[in-house]
């Protein structure tokens, strides 16, 4: 009995210390970085990304300020520095300062300013998410729980959509579908990048918490293959791919043979039975003629992955790529500025294109930070998601059977950002705050989980001094980037409302006063890039404002390569009468755009208001040719303009005697009007409208076959004219020839002629 009593008091003694209780506070900040940008509404700005990143920005701050007070934290002497220790968070603060002296290279040092407190904003939020995982690991539960059902959540958004849209007879418009998030192709980076802490609950969770995570990484997969997302497919199959390595060479260094074939059976039976719903959803129940370029099979959409854009029409993410390998080239060492690449690529892309529709986000945040902070910069970027990556092969490998604590918690930020980079790689997450908070939170965990091996045994902030130096640092940037923030915001409420009022093809009516005090000095250039200052102009171009909006844009130099700053000023000393100026613009525009056709108008116009209609034709003619033959399209404005510009053309050349003939026929004199359009004519045989003013005068005359020979050579030049072909039919019917006028008439009513309806009816129709 005392053998027993002593066992039993010896298995007690053996049990583990119970752990503490998780803090409260810090659960919910770690919730509150995992839910904000998401969360975080619109309020009327025209990027919901602006108020996002503010938001985020004044939670670092408060948050920050918990830190600072906390006593918890305090016992930890190395809590400021322990993030820097660490070779991912040193080359994560080396890449930080590589960006600031990006800032010597920037032709817009705005864009910089705007580009760096969001580089700050995500490296904070990092720095604080790694402090608190490093307090306590297990509030890396707390996150992936709530962001698992989030998952779930997000992904029964996708099939309610559908689902509603079937029980109504139509297609499903998948570009539609959003959630809570602004777009598509966020909704589908935020379920594809959620996958990871689903993967960490089934891999290491127990019970329901396995449970949890195959249900939700199965609709996670189907929703993935319904949103049609070419960059999630291809990230799927990696996905796939990696994970499968993962568990086999788990379990197989562990001889668990058994739960490789289950895992491998559960798996495939998931992917096959998901991918046999999606194509049998899309055969069965959608309406063959709702199948547009999303409704495909997962091969179909891959295929279009090089395809220019359907919705906006500019080059595809091959060719932008492609350019900024060039800026690349131009400025390897520290590119061209951070948040440049939008600036400095239409120097490539503007002469592409007749439109201004850029893609002002390079769709690949790997090469566009290159280009921006530098061959440097960019190695430094990439090397956050090699060192995490590889910190975790090394810990899983190094491991025991019995010591998956050794490389558990580095799991999820070693395959979150696996799943974040394909969202990298073909989009542009680093501008998108519901994504790029999941980044923060991947580093910030990478950081907290890796031991700090740099500066050996040494307390980098064995002083009081270093200490306050960084906090005052920290803190110094936070409010400055909220500043900028606030600007931005500011900012952006202003750009939606030219914005709302020219959709659809609308006017602007707001007051030009609204713009010109209301914008703020930062940002001077549009979420969308256009310069501020343009969308200023516009309004005072309406309210006919044109030598107030000349000098405003002449001032402006935020965009070198844009060219609507010059366009709007040619616009606007051409409603001045200031032609030889209009021209001196639309030649500079021309330059860098030369397939924009609203500045071939302006051009020919203004060529044809100095009396040079050689000139103003020909520049018609050449934009024609130039985008016939670069496969550029052609509005229908230009071709107008060319007929009529020909027509004046012919009449300004001899004028006098045109003049005298149309003189002459106003005043009934038909046979002077004969002589003047017959001398013309002798000039200029290729005017439609001379032959016809001499048949109708040869008509008054009785001479009903010369003007029958007459109206079809008119005929023969123009062939649009209704009254031609009901003269035609006159004269045919004045010489007897009944049938051929029926047909003329007839001709004629179906052109719309009303004329010829009476004509019709006195000769044609049968009594």
């Amino acid at each position: 009995m005392k053998h027993n009593l002593k066992q039993k008091s010896t298995r007690t003694a053996a049990k583990k210390p119970a752990e503490p209780k998780l803090n409260l506070i810090y659960g919910l900040i770690l919730l509150g970085y995992s839910f904000i940008t998401v969360l975080t509404p619109n309020l009327n700005t025209l990027d919901s990304a602006g108020p996002k990143f503010y938001t985020l920005a004044i939670l670092n701050l408060v948050v920050y300020m918990i830190i600072l007070i906390d006593n918890q934290l305090k016992s930890q002497l190395d809590f400021h520095w322990s993030f820097f220790r660490t070779w991912t968070g040193f080359i994560y603060t080396l890449f930080l300062v590589v960006s600031l002296l990006s800032f010597f290279k920037a032709f817009n040092i705005y864009e910089s300013i705007i580009d760096f407190s969001k580089l700050f904003t995500i490296f904070s939020a990092a720095y604080i998410v790694s402090i608190i995982l490093r307090k306590d690991k297990r509030y890396l539960y707390v996150i992936s729980i709530a962001l698992t059902f989030l998952l779930i959540i997000d992904s029964f958004t996708v099939f309610y959509h559908i689902a509603t849209c079937l029980m109504e007879g139509k297609g499903p418009d998948i570009y539609e579908i959003k959630s809570i998030y602004s777009n598509k192709n966020i909704l589908s980076a935020a379920i594809f990048v959620k996958i990871s802490f689903v993967l960490w609950l089934l891999s290491f969770g127990r019970g329901w918490m396995k449970a949890l995570g195959g249900f939700a990484l199965f609709v996670a997969y189907m929703a993935t293959l319904f949103m049609s997302t070419r960059s999630f497919y291809v990230g799927v199959i990696f996905l796939v791919i990696t994970y499968y390595t993962f568990i086999f060479i788990r379990y197989y260094r562990k001889n668990e043979k058994r739960k490789i074939i289950m895992l491998t059976i559960f798996l495939s039976a998931a992917l096959i039975l998901g991918l046999f719903l999606f194509l049998g959803t899309l055969k069965y129940l959608y309406p063959e003629s709702s199948r547009d370029g999303y409704a495909v099979d997962v091969i179909t959409r891959l295929k279009t992955i090089t395809q220019k854009s359907e919705t906006y029409g500019y080059g595809s993410r091959t060719a932008s790529w492609q350019r900024s390998l060039k800026l690349i080239e131009e400025h390897p060492l520290l590119g061209v500025g951070i948040g440049n690449w939008k600036i400095e690529i239409l120097k490539y892309e503007g002469p592409t294109t007749g439109a201004y529709v850029y893609m002002y986000k390079n769709h690949n945040d790997f090469i566009e930070t290159t280009a921006d902070t530098g061959i440097f910069g960019g190695a430094l970027f990439l090397g956050i998601f090699v060192l995490i990556f590889a910190n975790f092969i090394k810990a899983f490998f190094k491991a025991e059977k019995a010591e998956e604590d050794s490389y558990k918690w580095l799991f999820l930020p070693a395959f979150g950002l696996f799943c974040y980079s394909f969202d990298a790689m073909f989009n542009f997450p680093s501008n998108r705050p519901e994504i790029i908070s999941f980044f923060a939170i991947f580093v910030g965990a990478g950081i907290a989980f890796s031991p700090p091996t740099l500066f050996g045994k040494r307390q980098p902030s064995s002083g009081i001094l270093p200490s306050v130096t960084l906090i005052t640092l920290f803190l110094s940037f936070m409010f400055g980037s909220i500043y900028i923030f606030y600007l931005n915001f500011e900012s952006l409420k202003l750009q939606r409302i030219p914005k709302e009022e020219m959709k659809g093809g609308g006017m602007l009516t707001s007051k030009s006063e609204l713009f010109l005090n209301g914008f703020p000095a930062i940002p001077d250039i549009s979420i969308e890039g256009e310069p501020i200052a343009v969308t200023k102009a516009r309004y005072l171009i309406t309210e006919k404002k044109y030598q107030q909006a000349i000098d405003l844009l002449k001032k402006d130099h935020s965009s070198p390569y844009d060219s609507r700053q010059e366009y709007f000023i040619a616009a606007s000393f051409f409603k001045l009468g200031q032609t030889d100026s209009t021209l001196v613009y639309a030649h500079k525009v021309y330059k860098l755009k030369p397939f924009f056709s609203n500045n071939i108008t302006l051009m020919s116009n203004a060529y044809e208001t100095k009396g040079n209609f050689t000139e103003a034709l020909k520049v018609l003619v050449d934009h024609i040719k130039l985008n016939t033959k670069n496969n550029q399209p052609i509005s229908d404005i230009i071709y107008k303009l060319q007929a009529d510009l020909t027509l004046k053309a012919k009449i300004y050349k001899f004028q006098e005697t045109c003049k005298n003939g149309l003189a002459s026929f106003d005043r009934k004199e038909y046979s002077n009007s004969i002589k003047n359009f017959s001398e013309f004519i002798d000039k200029e045989p290729g005017l439609a409208q001379a032959f016809e003013y001499r048949a109708f005068s040869y008509f008054y005359l009785n001479k009903f076959q010369l003007s029958l020979k007459d109206i079809e050579r008119a005929i023969v030049l123009d062939s649009s004219k209704s009254g031609y072909l009901n003269l035609r039919g006159v004269d045919k019917h004045m010489l007897g020839n009944d049938s051929a006028a029926c047909a003329d008439f007839q001709t004629a009513i179906n052109m719309g002629d009303t004329t010829a309806i009476t004509n019709y009816q006195k000769v044609c129709k049968k009594k």
